[in-house]
Formats: structure tokens, C-alpha cells, sequence
């Protein structure tokens, strides 16, 4: 994206960007900006918005990003970190800036162009070098820093595209860090970007150096999706690949929602969304038909490797004349990335399938933590075992966010248990413990009596 681009007004027409539209009164004709009236746009916006009304009542941000405050560090350097207020009702996000390389720099941490419900920083793409700003957003109830945890958080990024100089190229991407529930979605049919799996991160990088004008959510060849199910925390990584000796600011975006994208599937043949998580040693695998789709049955289809699918379910379509939500719960415990897709069967026996989503397995560095017991009066023990010997950190907090006690210590492969003590002071009442080992954080609530 390029830097402080206005809204194209023709981005009106998707209910998420209608509230922008009362607040921009520019217009772009390639780059050329013309200013018009404010009432003409506010004519504009209510036609739309009549119109499409009933859309946006199920289009609302699952998360708003807006009005930081800078906490710690210096600003916009590694280790700064910032509070994001109610990014849902009752939560705050603290993004904390973890990593830059290639030279690159920040320059804003959320530009005030584009939207709300997203994350934007600037970045400054040094020529000839490959690099990103990585961020660690962690979730906390509000006005604490006590970890909340998130049922779902889908990190969307918008407009990876690209910029043409004479002497070389610049290819914008963005890195996500799995979690064990971790899924993708992407336009299958578009093409726009390369999707490579980087082991424990997933990337998304342009491949057409074209540039789209116009901060909004159009253009789904360019965008792609990356969700997390019951997490505390989330890092990702927005960056870019300049192949120019020259140096360029770019505007880069991260929204906190999903959305549907061009599949195999005909559109008219009614598969309106398709995904899935990794829930209880299960895949919940979940989607909507249109009510036009007038399918005889759905089969759901799986592989361990990309290839050769073979069916688990069949199960029947109702076609009552409403969009129908259906789902299946494949119970195995995933120990591999394992592949799935639905084949669809209409009245007529024609065959189609849908896109092909990945369930990705990223084994958690530690399980069975516990900390017992959980009625404590002064001494409690946690016990846990790791995959593998690691640096960790232990913090316990009231539930007004104050940090009563830090300790770091190493754990080792297989079952550990280690002693926390000096409790007998405390007041009576709730606390959290957060344990932390590698990049991955672990909680439990205990009493002190």
C-alpha cells in the first residue's frame, strides 16, 4: 500500500467501508485526487447505506484498534510497547515491537488513514534488502495487564501488493506465527501472492508488484487471512521485499477480521464461507450455503498430504429456501498438517468442489500445566511437562493487573515441578498465574485464603 492513500469511493459499496465514506471528501482518478462536496458524499452514503443496511448488521469489526498509548521503551524502536484501549468490550491489546531486520524501520505505529478496525503501521523498505517489523500483540482486560484469553482472533492482511521503480521491483508481505488452532484462507483463484510455509510462521508475499490505489478490502486476490483459536497472544510480522536500490514508505495493514475469498467453487453455485479449527483433539470443520444451491448432498473430503482425498461424511442439504449453515466435527487427534476440502453433489448430480484448507499442527512447547493447588495459603507448586529444555518466565498478578512476583527459571524435557513461595502476605482473594515458555503463554486462576 502507498503511504496516506484516501479511500476510493468505489470501496463505498463494500458494507465495511461504508461508515469511511462520511468522513473522506476526496475522490481518486488514478492519482489524481479531486475534492468534492461534502454533501454529495453524504447523499451517497445514505442511498448505500439504505440499501445495504440489513449487510452491516452482520458485518461488524470483530476487533477496533485505535487511540494508543505509549507504555515503555523507545518509541517506535524494538521493545516499545503500546495499549491498544477496548479493543473488544473489556479488553485492551498491548502491542509490544519485537523485532526489525533488513533495515527496516518504523516510522507510525497506526496511521490515521484507512480503518479503525485494523492495525496499520508505516514502515520504511531500505532499497536492495528483505525485511519486517515484527509486533507481539497480547490481550489483557481492560486497564491491566492481566491475560485474557480469545476464543477466536482472525488477523486479515489487506492490500499485499507492490511497487514498480525502473532499476527493481518492491514486494510487499506479511508473516503469521501459528498456533497450535492455527488456519488460513486466501484467494485461490486471484494469484496475486505466494503462500510459503516457513515452519512455526506462514507467509504471504506479492508477486506482481502491482500497486492498488485506496486503503479497503476490494481486492481479496491481495489479501489473506490467518486465525487463531484460544490464544492469549498473537505475533505477526508486516514487511517488504525491495529489489530497488531505492527506498520507499509503505503503508501496511493488518484487520482484526475474517472474510470470505474466491474459491473453486462457482459462486452462483452458493458456497458462501468454509473454514475450520482445531478444537478439543478435534477439527471443526464449519460452512454456509446460499439458499439458491440447491445441493443433494455435501461430502467432506481429507488428506494427510494435499493429495489423493477420500471421503469421511456425507451429509444431506435441507434446501429450504434459507442460507443454511452446517458443520462437521472430524474427532482425531492432529499429530500433521492435514488437508480437507467438501465435494458438492447437486439435484442434478454435477459435481464441484471447494477450496482446500489446511489444519496446521504446531505441538504446544508445553502441556499439563497446573498449579496446585489452586486454594493456596502461603507455598503451590507447578507442575507441567515440556517437549523440550527452555527458558521460562513465571508471573502472578491481581486482577488489577499489578505483578506481584516474578520469577524466570529453566525447564526441561519431560516433567517438571517447581516451587513458588512468599505468598503469605498477600490479601485474600483472586490471582492469575501466566507462564511463559518460548513464545507461547499458559494461565491459571488461583484463590490465596
Amino acid at each position: 500500500m502507498t503511504p496516506g492513500r484516501q479511500l476510493n469511493f468505489s470501496s463505498a459499496f463494500d458494507p465495511i467501508t461504508l461508515r469511511k465514506t462520511f468522513l473522506s471528501i476526496t475522490l481518486e482518478k488514478n492519482v489524481m485526487k479531486t475534492t468534492v462536496t461534502l454533501k454529495k458524499h453524504l447523499i451517497k452514503a445514505a442511498l448505500i447505506i439504505s440499501l445495504l443496511l440489513p449487510v452491516m448488521a452482520i458485518a461488524q469489526p470483530d476487533y477496533i484498534f485505535h487511540n494508543p498509548v505509549h507504555l515503555s521503551g523507545t518509541d517506535l524502536q524494538i521493545g516499545a510497547t503500546y495499549r491498544f484501549p477496548d479493543v473488544k468490550p473489556g479488553i485492551d491489546g498491548i502491542i509490544t515491537i519485537t523485532d526489525m531486520t533488513g533495515g527496516m524501520t518504523l516510522s507510525q505505529l497506526d496511521g490515521p488513514s484507512g480503518f479503525d478496525e485494523a492495525f496499520q503501521p508505516y514502515i520504511n523498505c531500505v532499497g536492495n534488502q528483505k525485511g519486517y517489523v515484527e509486533f507481539q500483540l497480547d490481550f489483557v482486560i481492560s486497564g491491566t495487564f492481566t491475560p485474557a484469553m480469545m476464543t477466536e482472533v482472525p488477523l486479515t492482511a489487506i492490500d499485499i501488493d507492490g511497487w514498480r521503480f525502473g532499476d527493481g521491483d518492491l514486494y510487499e508481505f506479511d508473516q503469521f506465527e501459528k498456533s497450535p488452532s492455527f488456519t488460513e484462507q486466501y484467494d485461490l483463484i486471484g494469484g496475486s501472492l505466494n503462500i510459503s510455509d516457513l515452519g512455526s510462521w506462514t507467509e504471504a508475499q506479492n508477486k506482481t508488484a502491482i500497486t492498488y490505489d485506496g486503503i479497503d478490502t476490494i481486492q481479496r486476490d491481495v489479501m489473506y487471512s490467518a486465525i487463531h483459536a484460544n490464544v492469549f497472544s498473537v505475533k505477526f510480522r508486516v514487511g517488504g521485499d525491495n529489489r530497488s536500490a531505492s527506498s520507499m514508505q509503505r503503508l501496511r495493514s493488518v484487520y482484526f477480521k475474517k472474510f470470505t475469498f474466491k474459491t473453486l467453487l462457482l459462486p452462483i453455485n452458493g458456497l458462501m464461507s468454509f473454514n475450520g479449527l482445531v478444537q478439543n483433539n478435534a477439527v471443526q470443520l464449519n460452512w454456509e450455503l446460499a439458499a439458491n444451491g440447491l445441493y443433494q448432498k455435501i461430502t467432506v473430503e481429507k488428506s494427510n498430504s494435499g493429495k489423493g482425498f477420500i471421503p469421511v461424511a456425507d451429509l444431506a442439504v435441507s434446501n429450504s429456501g434459507y442460507n443454511q449453515k452446517m458443520s462437521y466435527r472430524d474427532p482425531v487427534n492432529i499429530q500433521a498438517n492435514t488437508f480437507y476440502r467438501l465435494k458438492t453433489t447437486d439435484q442434478e448430480g454435477k459435481v464441484l468442489y471447494s477450496q482446500v484448507i489446511v489444519m496446521k499442527f504446531n505441538a504446544q512447547a508445553v502441556s499439563g500445566f497446573r498449579v496446585y493447588p489452586n486454594i493456596i495459603s502461603s507455598d503451590a507448586s507447578i507442575n507441567l511437562t515440556a517437549t523440550h529444555k527452555d527458558q521460562a518466565s513465571l508471573m502472578i498478578t491481581d486482577f488489577n493487573g499489578r505483578v506481584l512476583k516474578q520469577q524466570q527459571f529453566l525447564v526441561q524435557s519431560g516433567s517438571n515441578s517447581i516451587a513458588i513461595s512468599g505468598m503469605d502476605a498477600w490479601a485474600t482473594g483472586q490471582y492469575v498465574v501466566v507462564l511463559q515458555v518460548g513464545g507461547e503463554k499458559y494461565a491459571q486462576q488461583i484463590m490465596k485464603r
